[in-house]
């Protein structure tokens, strides 16, 4: 997910975790300055937020919300910077899985973490070492935003289309691959809640036909 998305998310507790050419093609003039400026302190406010969530953990909904509406915002930036590109970059499939992925992290983790910490089954010990995995993917994804700053960069507006697309799909694969880890660790996570849901309520029943107290 490598390390945003929250975006994400950190959103998570986190929620980010990225677009080409033109996005970069800034001759650097005042006007293109001023939008690359206004590009670095999407990318900082993510950051900001990102780290939020690593050290707090708690009350994440309201953090992760003003995440997801950055990175929407960040998004529709980076495409209307795209429409003045070559097509070929503009269009790369690619690009756009590295903001799908970003939301999708942020989704797992908004969606479960809740549930989890929520959950009168878990041990607090659990709980802790769920928290845990997810500060560290998350932290992880926030680090990709540092992806997406380069390729910002006044240095980044003299690289071809080929070396872009190369890049694109660079940091595809690292959005890609810290997808499938916050997957995995979700569904584990998700395994041992019912599980222990499941023990905890099959105790309860043999207690109750056996006339136990609780």
């Amino acid at each position: 997910m490598r390390k945003l998305l929250l975006l994400p998310l950190l959103v998570l507790l986190y929620r980010p975790e990225a677009r080409a050419q033109a996005v970069v093609w800034m001759p650097i003039a005042e006007k293109q300055a001023t939008k690359q400026a206004t590009h670095q302190g999407f990318l900082t406010a993510l950051r900001e937020l990102g780290n939020t969530i690593v050290k707090k953990g708690t009350n994440t909904q309201a953090v992760i919300k003003t995440m997801t509406d950055q990175t929407a915002q960040m998004h529709e930036e980076w495409y209307t910077s795209l429409l003045k590109i070559n097509s070929v970059v503009r269009d790369y499939q690619r690009v756009k899985n590295i903001w799908s992925y970003q939301d999708r992290i942020l989704s797992l983790y908004t969606q479960n973490i809740t549930q989890l910490r929520s959950n009168p089954y878990l041990t607090p010990t659990q709980i802790q070492g769920m928290v845990r995995g997810y500060t560290v993917l998350m932290t992880e994804n926030v680090g990709l935003l540092d992806d997406l700053t380069t390729i910002l960069t006044p240095g980044a507006a003299k690289m071809t289309d080929a070396q872009r697309l190369k890049f694109i799909n660079r940091l595809s694969d690292k959005v890609t691959h810290q997808y499938e880890l916050v997957s995995y660790f979700t569904k584990r996570n998700q395994a041992i809640a019912a599980q222990q849901t499941k023990a905890a309520q099959d105790s309860k029943l043999l207690r109750q036909l056996y006339g136990l107290s609780n």
